[in-house]
């Protein structure tokens, strides 16, 4: 039997064993505690909002990207929401759904949207409310039509 080699190998046992009783014991520190977030009041009121410069572009021949800078004019992000964008002439559409604690006054919504191989040349966005995903959406928004001028990259 080889002594040297049983006591070098144990002792690089003994060695990775403390190492590793370091590392765990670093691991498993304490988080420090994180700060609440702060609430917010928003104004009282019925919601509406303002939507600015959609701005359209292609992520690929098949799904177009859309950015939305909203501001809310009135009453704040308290319910649910749905960004509802359609396509003129064509059966493409799309519904982004919102939590107001995803929205704040103002922001810019980012969504893309499937729409295959329709010949894609106008959006209508619309932004509507509701008190629950359950019930009826209103608009809250004049829905803002475009055209899509942004060229449709190939496959």
């Amino acid at each position: 039997m080889n002594h040297r080699l049983t006591l070098t190998t144990c002792g690089l046992l003994a060695v990775s064993l403390m190492a590793g009783c370091g590392e765990q014991a670093e691991r498993s520190a304490p988080a420090a505690p994180s700060t609440p977030k702060p609430t917010v009041s928003y104004p009282e009121g019925p919601s509406g909002v303002r939507i600015d410069d959609v701005h359209v572009t292609w992520r690929t021949p098949a799904v177009i990207q859309l950015e939305i800078p909203y501001k809310f004019t009135s009453g704040g992000p308290r319910k649910v929401y749905a960004v509802h964008v359609a396509f003129p002439g064509t059966t493409a559409s799309g519904v982004r759904p919102l939590e107001a604690s995803e929205l704040s006054l103002e922001g810019v919504i980012k969504t893309g949207i499937e729409v295959g191989d329709a010949a894609i040349t106008a959006y209508t966005v619309d932004f509507q409310e509701a008190e629950a995903p359950d019930r009826e959406f209103i608009s809250i928004t004049t829905p803002v039509k475009g055209e899509v001028t942004a060229e449709r990259p190939r496959e």
